[in-house]
């Protein structure tokens, strides 16, 4: 959390966000654990408005710090278990046979990965024909220091709270 509060406090120096950050960060936290997330909670007090311009920075910073730090953001992973027969048929079709009897050393290794692919892309087909699919999460969600701009939400149709409305 001394990363995020370093940004800020850096931030909080340059001309560009001088006047709109009003206080340091405060880091309330690790507020929860998810399947494909640890959400952080905390704010920083900017003159009205201008929050969404200061966590879109920061936002984007944190990310490329993060980055650089290689401090990996948690996404959903799926292992599929194909069976040690199936991995051997994949490593003979794609005419790398010969795998040592520990059918482990890994002939999944030795296989092609567009064949891979290939039939994962079938399995998953068929999972879905019956309607056993797992539901696979197209979109990455993440709590940061910023949230959507209500003026965008009020121009497509939506509500705008009165101010001091959170």
């Amino acid at each position: 959390m001394l990363v995020v509060q370093e940004l800020a406090a850096a931030m909080r120096k340059e001309e560009a966000f001088r006047d709109a950050i009003l206080d340091d960060l405060e880091v309330l936290g690790v507020d929860q654990f998810g399947d494909s997330a640890v959400v952080i909670k905390m704010r920083i007090m900017t003159k009205p408005i201008q929050q969404w311009m200061v966590g879109r920075e920061l936002n984007r910073r944190i990310k490329k710090r993060f980055d650089e730090l290689g401090i990996e953001i948690p996404f959903p992973h799926r292992t599929l278990y194909l069976g040690e027969g199936v991995a051997r048929e994949l490593a003979t079709a794609s005419g790398k046979s010969g795998a040592a009897p520990q059918a482990a050393q890994s002939a999944a290794a030795l296989v092609d990965r567009a064949l891979l692919k290939e039939v994962v892309r079938e399995v998953l087909e068929e999972m879905r024909a019956s309607g056993a699919a797992p539901a696979i999460e197209g979109r990455h969600t993440t709590e940061g220091a910023s949230s959507p701009d209500p003026r965008q939400h009020a121009a497509k149709g939506g509500h705008q709270a009165a101010p001091g409305d959170d």
